[in-house]
């Protein structure tokens, strides 16, 4: 168990950019069992904040995540308020994800930059992380530093978008060695979400080695990028791609192997000797594009494992009530 709370310190809208400044101290761990027989999983939510603060995305995960996954949790967050360089606007012509402060307050229908904080607030609460960060992305002299490290692939027209997803990924991983130091513990596992995606229905415990075998990395196979299971020597891979990109000198790779994301990771992970493995993840994507604007919407995706019922699959969304929550924007089922 953890005790206390990140403060927040301070939030401004600066020429249309929110900063928001939390307090560098970690919460005091509570003192540990003498006989902990309960792995210890930490979490690291991380990404485009985007959605993360409508009830169908925040209110799923300890229920269906946290919970269900069993074991001891630590929860930590490293998310961005803004998204300048998109790999899916590269690829498609168009943004899948919000380029900006404004367009991310904006989705959010009626849930302007007034109620925004207060709805943040509200999502960490539920979370209660003991370390969090939300900043904007990765600035253009920051990619230029970090390119001139890299032996392969830095002029690539999708390099800037995914050195941008490899940057904050290893930032989780400095929170996750900053606690245990601090603690004087190690995490048995670790997973990585993202923090603009609903968990629909529970997943599998840990101790289910059917779904998560042992020492081998699970990311769902449906967005690949979603959510990423293992146990902490797997997962140190995955956080720390950024610095294998950098160390790597095999420049004939094709640019998702030399800057590891996406269909490119089974190979990466094959190369290195890491165990990888795809598989159906109970999580889906929420985002603004029409098609994501209610529960029912992410429902539609994925009601063939509630008996094609919504009504299911919106229990699994939100509380044990049976009746899904309404946000500060409005109704969102």
């Amino acid at each position: 168990m953890i005790l206390g709370s990140p403060g927040l310190i301070s939030a401004s809208l600066l020429t249309g950019l929110l900063r928001i400044q939390f307090s560098s101290g970690l919460k005091t761990p509570s003192v540990e069992r003498e006989n902990q027989n309960e792995p210890r999983v930490g979490y690291c939510i991380n990404g485009l904040a985007r959605s993360f603060v409508l009830p169908m995305v925040y209110k799923s995960i300890r229920p269906n995540l946290i919970e269900a996954y069993g074991g001891e949790p630590v929860v930590f967050a490293s998310m961005t308020t803004t998204e300048k360089h998109s790999a899916a606007k590269t690829y498609t012509g168009h943004s899948q994800a919000s380029p900006n402060e404004s367009d991310v307050l904006g989705s959010l229908g009626e849930m302007k930059q007034d109620s925004f904080l207060p709805a943040f607030r509200q999502a960490v609460q539920v979370l209660n992380p003991v370390d969090i960060a939300l900043e904007p992305d990765v600035t253009r002299d920051e990619l230029t530093e970090i390119k001139s490290h890299l032996r392969c692939g830095a002029n690539h027209h999708l390099s800037d978008s995914l050195i941008s997803q490899l940057v904050h990924s290893s930032k989780c991983w400095q929170m996750i060695e900053k606690y245990e130091v601090q603690t004087q513990t190690k995490f048995d596992l670790l997973v990585y979400l993202r923090p603009d995606a609903t968990w629909y229905k529970p997943v599998a415990h840990y101790s289910d080695l059917d779904a998560w075998p042992e020492g081998t990395l699970v990311a769902n196979s449906g967005g690949k990028d979603h959510a990423v299971f293992g146990n902490r020597t797997a997962m140190k891979h995955w956080f720390n791609r950024l610095q294998w990109s950098q160390d790597n000198q095999d420049c004939s790779l094709p640019i998702d192997q030399l800057l590891p994301v996406a269909s490119g990771l089974g190979s990466h992970f094959e190369s290195i000797g890491v165990p990888f493995m795809w598989r159906h993840i109970p999580v889906i994507v929420v985002r603004d594009n029409r098609f994501m604007n209610t529960a029912i919407d992410a429902c539609k995706w994925v009601k063939e494992y509630f008996g094609r019922s919504f009504e299911r699959c919106l229990n699994s969304v939100y509380t044990s009530q049976g009746r899904p929550i309404e946000s500060t924007s409005g109704p969102w089922w």
